[in-house]
């Protein structure tokens, strides 16, 4: 696995970054992590591995290489593992495109196990995403004890009519029953963002950030990528 960049740091925080890659872009090895205002441009699996992890206020970037492009790729190793996407824009990589709707297919994710947790709420997805939303690695593969959902979709691939028809899957209708999917509970954030003095969502929000193009620089356990000077 060659991977742009690994994390494996616990209550790790990661603002205003951006990772290039092709395969398996980003690996969330372990640990609870959150993402915040980063650019993560892949093709296959470009977010992996078996942390908890919320990314919020990001951009997905997919590029175009007339293969099928899967955002995430999750593996759970505990029942309280997996991904939260809030509030991200899921789309082509600037400067790729247009989009051939034969050749350029895009899901969601697929899972690395049968156990694996992807939620993405409040998010905007493109026209590239496939209307089955989710794919799996294998025709007979088990898919009857992950946890996919969906909650406040917008933008071009907001339809989700077409969903898998999977025991796992869900579009989610009630507020009450995505708020364990928020910051504050999934990475019970509240107890330990505020010390890295970066700005997030404690529960749900409507509103979007721009990243910025980042150089990096590390702190403990967070990392802030400041503006890019010409």
């Amino acid at each position: 696995m060659a991977v742009a960049f690994r994390n494996e740091a616990n209550m790790s925080a990661i603002y205003q970054c951006q990772f290039v890659g092709y395969r398996d872009t980003l690996y969330a090895k372990k640990g609870l992590q959150f993402y915040r205002e980063c650019n993560i441009y892949g093709r296959v699996d470009f977010i992996c591995g078996s942390a908890t992890v919320v990314f919020q206020n990001c951009n997905l970037y997919a590029r175009l290489l007339n293969e099928t492009i899967k955002f995430t790729a999750q593996k759970q190793k505990s029942s309280s593992s997996g991904y939260v996407i809030q509030n991200c824009s899921l789309t082509v990589a600037p400067g790729d495109g247009p989009v051939n709707e034969e050749e350029d297919k895009a899901y969601l994710g697929q899972p690395w196990s049968n156990y694996s947790k992807v939620m993405v709420i409040e998010s905007l997805l493109d026209t590239l995403i496939d209307p089955q939303g989710w794919t799996k690695m294998a025709d007979n593969e088990q898919v009857d004890k992950l946890i996919y959902r969906e909650y406040r979709i917008r933008g071009p691939g907001l339809n989700t009519s077409g969903r898998v028809n999977w025991p796992g899957y869900k579009v989610i209708h009630d507020a009450l029953e995505a708020k364990p999917f928020t910051v504050s509970e999934f990475l019970t954030g509240d107890l330990w963002l505020p010390n890295t003095g970066m700005p997030y969502y404690s529960g749900f929000t409507t509103e979007s950030s721009a990243p910025k193009v980042c150089i990096m620089h590390g702190f403990t356990h967070m990392i802030h990528c400041q503006q890019k000077k010409n």
